[in-house]
């Protein structure tokens, strides 16, 4: 996260690998993605705006001051009929025609208190808390859709590396179906497209490992990209040489209004 000092990492670094786990993914999301560090200052600059909208219920003090300088001439006489200090000679022509530069040094402190505004300030309040709750709500999604991301974003690497170890099984398959194809050949036990047949068979799955290899780079881009996680390492899953276990998905009753927070944002603007 930019000007962040530290960052949660996703897993652990092991060899030339970091290996990473669901959890560690979902953690470092949470705490390094950008956009849900917009979104939560967003939040705050709501709750800041709802806790200001109080200054329409307390009292207002301003302090000023200010100096003015000037000759013109109706100015000039109209300060010292302000002032009460005008006198006899201030009425000579010349001096009212050419009273000169004249200064005025002016303080001013005012104290105001709302008596009635027609409910602007009470229903300003109310629409500044919804808007505030709005955001908290929208900051809330915001994490829970960063959280299914990073779910995807594991499995995608999940995938992507089994697809390696089946690729890598099926080559080495290929492999020997090719040398036992050749010695039958050169035993004159198969014809020439029996042997070719297998080494385009086993062609084949190499430019199929290749493209796997590929899913499993561009798997670990997306987990950088959502975590913020700036290394020059390879991701793999953790425990990746452990055979495969199906992972518990947690049933979500999905038409529920109240477990998403978008529809409780847009309910909250619809309030402000």
């Amino acid at each position: 996260m930019v000007g962040s000092t530290a960052q949660t990492e996703p897993g652990v670094a092991r060899g030339d690998t970091l290996f990473v786990t669901r959890e560690g993914i979902i953690a470092a999301a949470l705490a390094n993605n950008e956009m849900l560090a917009a979104a939560g200052a967003m939040s705050d600059a709501a709750a800041a705006e709802a806790l200001g909208a109080w200054r329409g219920f307390l009292p207002r003090v301003s302090l000023g001051a200010y100096r003015i300088r000037s000759n013109d001439p109706l100015y000039s006489f109209g300060f010292k009929l302000n002032q009460r200090i005008a006198t006899q000679a201030d009425f000579n022509p010349d001096l009212l025609n050419n009273p000169g530069p004249s200064e005025n040094n002016i303080m001013q402190v005012r104290a105001e208190m709302p008596l009635f505004n027609a409910g602007m300030s009470v229903y300003g309040k109310k629409a500044a808390n919804a808007a505030s709750r709005a955001a908290e709500a929208d900051h809330e999604r915001a994490a829970e859709t960063i959280e299914f991301h990073a779910v995807q974003a594991y499995e995608g690497l999940v995938l992507a590396h089994s697809w390696v170890r089946v690729m890598k099984d099926a080559l080495a398959a290929a492999d020997g179906h090719v040398r036992q194809a050749r010695a039958m050949y050169e035993a004159e036990m198969v014809t020439e497209a029996d042997l070719l047949q297998a080494q385009v068979r086993r062609s084949s799955l190499a430019q199929r490992l290749i493209e796997v290899r590929n899913m499993a780079d561009i798997a670990t881009e997306n987990i950088k990209l959502l975590t913020a996680v700036d290394t020059p390492l390879p991701m793999a899953p953790a425990g990746s040489e452990d055979p495969p276990v199906d992972p518990e998905i947690p049933e979500v009753d999905s038409g529920a209004a109240e477990y998403r927070s978008d529809i409780q944002a847009h309910g909250e603007r619809t309030a402000a």
